[in-house]
């Protein structure tokens, strides 16, 4: 688990081009008879999130032996939030723009939306969901960073409090899977513990614990184990969906996304993904995530001014539009998010 695994790219570009599926055909409302829709279809692809909380936890493994060596909050936070934030940033202010400039020429709120200079500061400082303030739902799927800024700030504590009383941090680890379960199952509303908290907490501390309980060679028993549980899990909600509907977020977060991360760990998978397009694929997937959601706001822009319509009958418009939306990632990893990082890594860490 020292080197870099491509699997786990993988499963990144992947779970990205279906989030952009998603988002896609959420707000154009397109249709496809007769091919998978990824969103109103027979299951609800928007569960991919807790894949990526699921991976964000199972690569925080390394960092624990540093906070106990002592590594500061500051270290590890502040790594964090320069690396996330700045094109989170960026991203956010583009589409407030965006937004404003739809409102100025097609004289309406672009779905209702108003646009509020609070909104984008509270974004860009990455509180958009789950603490104490309202979603103004400014590139509204990055919710998930501000969740996820949530569980490091979690995660470093629990690791530094564990090491200083000396005890597993596993208890703690476990106890806030227990903590989000509750909160979803018992639907609890609060400041930092909600339901976009509560999804944060069961995936992320489930790839954590994961991490732990891997660290050696994945046994060909547990492959073929993992193996057969996705499948009945597949089978399970293919044949009984009328049962399964209600259960399904936790088979996808206690089942799917930690027996898919096992599967891209084995040696077969590491070969498979081992060549450097992955991982290079991997990396600019997260620029790919932030910024679908002002290219869906700058397409209907484009198709209001220019009177053109879109067939939204054609699942071809979905790959062009998500074709789109990889070129504009890259351009944003190599122009934006990789100098900024370094800037802001030089002047801070």
């Amino acid at each position: 688990m020292d080197s870099r695994n491509h699997g786990l790219d993988f499963l990144k570009v992947i779970a990205t081009i279906i989030i952009v599926f998603h988002h896609f055909q959420q707000s154009t409302g397109a249709f496809y008879v007769g091919a998978v829709n990824f969103y109103n279809g027979v299951f609800y692809w928007g569960h991919m999130v807790e894949l990526f909380f699921c991976l964000s936890g199972f690569l925080m493994l390394r960092y624990m032996e540093s906070i106990r060596e002592g590594m500061t909050f500051k270290q590890f936070y502040l790594g964090r939030i320069i690396r996330l934030l700045p094109v989170v940033a960026v991203a956010g202010i583009i589409e407030e723009l965006l937004l404003i400039v739809y409102n100025i020429t097609v004289g309406e709120l672009y779905r209702g939306r108003t646009p509020s200079l609070w909104g984008v500061l509270i974004s860009i400082l990455g509180l958009q969901e789950g603490g104490a303030f309202l979603n103004p739902c400014i590139n509204n799927p990055t919710w998930y960073i501000s969740v996820l800024l949530w569980c490091y700030c979690i995660f470093y504590f629990t690791v530094w409090i564990s090491n200083k009383l000396g005890f597993s941090a596993c208890i703690l680890h476990l106890a806030m899977i227990f903590l989000g379960a509750s909160i979803r199952t018992w639907n609890i509303n609060f400041p930092f513990f909600n339901a976009s908290t509560a999804r944060g907490f069961c995936a992320f501390f489930t790839g954590l614990l994961l991490a732990k309980a891997i660290r050696k060679k994945v046994s060909i028993r547990l492959q073929l184990g993992c193996l057969v549980m996705l499948l009945v899990s597949i089978l399970y909600y293919s044949c009984y969906r009328i049962y399964a509907e209600n259960e399904i977020y936790w088979i996808f977060t206690f089942i799917f996304c930690p027996c898919l991360t096992i599967l891209m760990n084995t040696n077969v998978m590491k070969t498979v993904f081992k060549h450097k397009i992955w991982e290079v694929w991997g990396r600019f997937s997260y620029d790919v995530y932030i910024w679908h959601g002002p290219l869906i706001v700058g397409m209907e822009l484009y198709l209001a001014l220019s009177a053109k319509t879109m067939q939204m009958g054609r699942i071809s418009n979905m790959f062009l539009f998500c074709l789109f939306a990889e070129v504009l990632g890259f351009i944003s990893w190599v122009v934006l998010e990789k100098p900024l990082y370094r800037i802001l890594k030089d002047k801070y860490l």
